[in-house]
């Protein structure tokens, strides 16, 4: 019996040691659960500290890189400044040396043009004082040709020049100087010599000879028109008084034809008026030499 009761006893005892064995596993169970709670939680917590830390390293490589972007185009920028600045002290002193030579330019252009006034002032008194010379020498051509031509109605004064009548000097049709009008151009280069003589070598003179036709056409023979006829009377009063002594610088011929009339009523007094030889004293024109 004791033997049995030991059985059930140690058989109780076991039961008991099963019971407190399934409570602790349970335990341990429930625990382990827990920690297999906490660390899921953990390794999530950890993977997304991790995640941010690769994000802010991947953020912190990217800031490297675009400080040294930065950094090197600071250095271009500040290479670039110094260019500048070297380039603006440059223009500043070719600025200045501009400036000290448009003040000395505009000094001397100012002294050349006080200079040139002077000279003009003094060119035009000049010129006036030869203006005058040659208006009192005009004069006295004027005065001493009359008293030589005093009378003869086949002379004018028509402004400042005296007038052929062509019928004087050419015959009809011709330019070569009739016996009449070589007696009367022969008196008129005596006085015209004497003149001359007396006018200064720097006044510069001229005798302009002009020739006029009328308004009728020139016949068949050795001229074009009325105005080679006329280049050509003009050209052969030049001519005799060149022969008689006058200096032949001093002498120019013109011809005009018909285009120029002292009277264009188209009647015979009118075309005889206007075949005609003008002779005037007057000033040579610049760039006529």
């Amino acid at each position: 019996m004791a033997t049995l009761q030991q059985r059930e006893d140690a058989l109780a005892s076991a039961a008991d040691a099963l019971q407190d064995r399934n409570s602790e596993i349970a335990r341990l169970n429930a625990e382990q659960a827990a920690t297999s709670s906490d660390l899921a939680a953990t390794r999530e917590e950890l993977e997304a500290r991790l995640a941010a830390l690769l994000a802010a390293q991947a953020e912190l490589q990217q800031n490297a890189g675009r400080i040294t972007d930065l950094e090197a185009e600071t250095a271009a920028s500040r290479a670039e400044v110094v260019q500048m600045a070297n380039a603006m002290t440059a223009l500043r002193q070719r600025l200045e040396s501009l400036q000290a030579l448009l003040a000395n330019k505009e000094a001397q252009a100012a002294r050349d043009k006080i200079a040139i006034a002077s000279l003009g002032k003094s060119l035009n008194n000049a010129l006036a004082n030869r203006v005058q010379e040659l208006q009192r020498f005009r004069s006295e051509f004027f005065g001493r040709l009359s008293e030589v031509l005093e009378g003869r109605e086949d002379v004018q004064i028509v402004g400042d020049r005296f007038v052929f009548q062509s019928e004087v000097l050419f015959a009809q049709g011709q330019a070569a100087i009739g016996p009449e009008g070589q007696t009367q151009l022969a008196e008129l280069a005596v006085v015209l010599n004497q003149i001359a003589a007396d006018i200064p070598a720097d006044i510069d003179w001229v005798l302009q000879v002009e020739g006029h036709t009328d308004d009728i056409p020139v016949r068949a023979g050795r001229f074009t028109d009325n105005w080679d006829l006329s280049t050509e009377r003009a050209l052969s009063v030049v001519r005799f008084l060149a022969e008689r002594g006058l200096d032949a610088n001093r002498l120019a011929a013109a011809g005009y034809g018909e285009f120029q009339p002292l009277d264009p009523s188209g009647n015979e007094t009118a075309r005889r008026r206007n075949r005609r030889i003008e002779i005037k004293l007057t000033q040579r024109i610049s760039g006529s030499e």
